[in-house]
Protein backbone atom coordinates (compact mmCIF):
# COMPACT_ATOMS: atom_id res chain seq x y z
CA UNK A 1 0.00 0.00 0.00
CA UNK A 2 1.47 3.31 -1.04
CA UNK A 3 0.16 6.48 0.51
CA UNK A 4 0.98 10.03 -0.37
CA UNK A 5 1.78 12.08 2.70
CA UNK A 6 3.74 15.19 3.45
CA UNK A 7 5.56 13.45 6.32
CA UNK A 8 8.49 15.00 8.09
CA UNK A 9 10.70 17.59 6.41
CA UNK A 10 13.38 15.92 4.36
CA UNK A 11 11.51 12.65 3.88
CA UNK A 12 10.02 11.32 0.67
CA UNK A 13 6.42 12.29 0.01
CA UNK A 14 5.45 8.78 -1.06
CA UNK A 15 6.02 6.13 1.56
CA UNK A 16 4.87 2.59 2.05
CA UNK A 17 5.29 2.69 5.83
CA UNK A 18 3.72 5.94 7.04
CA UNK A 19 2.43 6.63 10.51
CA UNK A 20 -1.14 5.38 10.77
CA UNK A 21 -3.75 4.62 13.41
CA UNK A 22 -1.97 1.29 13.90
CA UNK A 23 1.23 3.22 14.62
CA UNK A 24 -0.55 5.26 17.27
CA UNK A 25 -2.00 2.12 18.80
CA UNK A 26 1.46 0.52 18.80
CA UNK A 27 2.84 3.64 20.50
CA UNK A 28 0.29 3.45 23.31
CA UNK A 29 0.74 -0.29 23.79
CA UNK A 30 4.55 -0.08 23.82
CA UNK A 31 4.50 2.90 26.18
CA UNK A 32 2.10 1.15 28.53
CA UNK A 33 4.10 -2.08 28.43
CA UNK A 34 7.42 -0.38 29.14
CA UNK A 35 6.29 1.95 31.90
CA UNK A 36 3.91 -0.37 33.70
CA UNK A 37 6.13 -3.39 33.07
CA UNK A 38 9.04 -1.66 34.77
CA UNK A 39 6.75 -0.61 37.61
CA UNK A 40 5.40 -4.12 38.09
CA UNK A 41 8.91 -5.57 38.04
CA UNK A 42 9.88 -3.03 40.68
CA UNK A 43 6.95 -4.01 42.90
CA UNK A 44 7.48 -7.77 42.47
CA UNK A 45 11.25 -7.66 42.93
CA UNK A 46 11.42 -4.61 45.19
CA UNK A 47 14.21 -5.84 47.48
CA UNK A 48 16.47 -6.84 44.61
CA UNK A 49 15.84 -3.66 42.60
CA UNK A 50 16.35 -1.44 45.66
CA UNK A 51 19.63 -3.23 46.39
CA UNK A 52 20.84 -2.30 42.90
CA UNK A 53 19.28 1.16 42.28
CA UNK A 54 18.29 2.37 45.75
CA UNK A 55 14.86 3.34 47.03
CA UNK A 56 12.21 4.61 44.66
CA UNK A 57 12.43 8.34 44.14
CA UNK A 58 12.93 10.99 41.48
CA UNK A 59 16.54 9.96 40.90
CA UNK A 60 15.92 6.21 40.71
CA UNK A 61 16.73 4.86 37.20
CA UNK A 62 13.56 2.73 37.21
CA UNK A 63 11.45 5.83 37.89
CA UNK A 64 13.30 7.81 35.23
CA UNK A 65 12.79 4.99 32.71
CA UNK A 66 9.08 4.85 33.52
CA UNK A 67 8.71 8.61 33.08
CA UNK A 68 10.71 8.80 29.84
CA UNK A 69 9.28 5.64 28.22
CA UNK A 70 6.82 7.60 26.02
CA UNK A 71 9.70 9.68 24.67
CA UNK A 72 11.87 6.61 24.13
CA UNK A 73 9.09 4.84 22.25
CA UNK A 74 8.37 7.96 20.19
CA UNK A 75 12.00 8.35 19.11
CA UNK A 76 12.26 4.65 18.26
CA UNK A 77 9.06 4.80 16.21
CA UNK A 78 10.22 7.86 14.24
CA UNK A 79 13.52 6.07 13.58
CA UNK A 80 11.71 2.89 12.48
CA UNK A 81 9.26 4.69 10.18
CA UNK A 82 11.47 7.43 8.71
CA UNK A 83 15.05 6.26 9.24
CA UNK A 84 18.01 8.34 10.35
CA UNK A 85 17.16 11.23 8.04
CA UNK A 86 13.68 11.48 9.54
CA UNK A 87 15.10 11.22 13.04
CA UNK A 88 17.45 14.10 12.23
CA UNK A 89 14.48 16.16 11.01
CA UNK A 90 12.55 15.21 14.14
CA UNK A 91 15.29 16.52 16.43
CA UNK A 92 15.97 19.55 14.23
CA UNK A 93 12.34 20.62 14.68
CA UNK A 94 13.00 21.14 18.39
CA UNK A 95 15.73 23.69 17.54
CA UNK A 96 13.86 26.10 15.32
CA UNK A 97 16.20 29.06 15.75
CA UNK A 98 13.38 31.55 16.21
CA UNK A 99 12.27 30.76 19.75
CA UNK A 100 11.12 33.65 21.91
CA UNK A 101 12.15 32.06 25.20
CA UNK A 102 15.76 31.40 24.18
CA UNK A 103 16.30 34.49 22.06
CA UNK A 104 16.77 32.52 18.86
CA UNK A 105 20.05 31.00 20.04
CA UNK A 106 18.89 27.41 19.73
Amino acid sequence: MTSSTTGLPGTPTSTTDSMTFRSMLAFFIATFALSWGAGILYVVFQEQVEAIFGPMGYTNPVFIFMVYSPGIVGVLMVWRHYGLKGLGSFFAASHCGACQWCGGSC
